[in-house]
């Protein structure tokens, strides 16, 4: 060191933690370890309560997906259920009237039938017989 007061307001100026001067070179180097140590200390915590933050929020959301799934199969069941009881009664109901429409038809034709025997057994003669 001179004596020269320029040099002197450059040593003011890097103060290191405790160290007044930059002469000291150990001790300054010293406390920029130690400053860095803890800026990397303190990043580590803050990412592993990130990550905790994160972990559990998933979990929450999960949980209440598989709740509000299981509360949309229950009402499901019962809808399918109750539609199956309705078209088993409209099959039966049409099943009768059309063993009813069928009697009607065999009813008729048999009519008919008996008119073109009638008509079919031939016309009578002068004589009386049937040609």
């Amino acid at each position: 060191m001179t004596g020269d007061p320029r040099e002197q307001v450059q040593n003011t100026r890097t103060k290191v933690g405790s160290c007044t001067s930059v002469t000291d070179e150990e001790c300054a180097l010293s406390e920029t370890v130690k400053k860095k140590k803890k800026k990397k200390k303190k990043k580590k915590k803050k990412k592993k309560k990130k990550k905790k933050k994160k972990k559990k929020k998933k979990k929450k959301k999960k949980k209440k997906k598989k709740k509000k799934k299981k509360k949309k199969k229950k009402k499901k069941k019962k809808k399918k259920k109750k539609k199956k009881k309705k078209k088993k009664k409209k099959k039966k109901k049409k099943k009768k009237k059309k063993k009813k429409k069928k009697k009607k038809k065999k009813k008729k034709k048999k009519k008919k039938k008996k008119k073109k025997k009638k008509k079919k057994r031939g016309k009578l003669t002068q004589s009386g017989e049937r040609i």
